[in-house]
């Protein structure tokens, strides 16, 4: 899954080994014969081996584009999240930092224009960007909140009743509760 948006344009962005280019661009993946991270030419190669042909010019836009700034968006929500904590005792969920982001950015470009030079039409899809990504949030944030530790534990109860039927030990069923749920005893 991409931690960006995907450009239309971009080769690496549209290619089905994106996800693998992007680890090793990263640092995540190393080469297996000697641990050694990636080079451009290596990955260039290592595509090509799969029947992709990339340019060490077009992976380094890619990196350069869409991969770093989408780390320093995702660094910035969390430093937003840690500052929101420190200030107010509380935990911002991290769609909700990432929220908080997009629509400061946005206040803060729209502030840099001359009333007279804004393009109604641009502001409004920037606007209605920022809409979708707060309706995303807030999607996100409520399917975090039906499956809580309370509905893991509501539905431990029933394998576990279904589970003791069948004669399983008490051991084995607590060691499910722990392993698979996350729940104590």
């Amino acid at each position: 899954m991409a931690i960006y948006v995907q450009s239309t344009r971009c080769r690496v962005c549209l290619s089905p080994l994106r996800e693998q280019i992007d680890a090793m661009l990263l640092g995540d993946v190393r080469k297996p014969e000697d641990g050694a991270p990636y080079r451009i030419e290596d990955i260039v190669a290592w595509a090509a081996e799969r029947g992709e042909a990339l340019s060490a010019a077009s992976l380094s836009r890619h990196r350069t584009n869409h991969l770093l700034p989408a780390l320093g968006a995702a660094l910035e929500a969390q430093q937003v999240m840690e500052a929101i904590g420190q200030a107010t005792g509380k935990q911002m969920s991290l769609q909700a930092a990432f929220t908080n982001v997009l629509i400061h950015k946005l206040l803060r470009y729209l502030e840099t224009f001359d009333p007279s030079e804004i393009d109604p039409k641009a502001v409004g899809r920037m606007l209605e960007t920022g809409v979708r990504a707060v309706t995303a949030s807030l999607q996100l944030e409520k399917a975090e909140r039906i499956f809580s530790k309370d509905q893991a534990a509501m539905m431990a109860e029933k394998v576990e009743k279904r589970l003791a039927a069948r004669n399983l030990d008490p051991e084995t069923l607590a060691t499910i509760r722990q392993e698979i749920y996350g729940l104590g005893q």
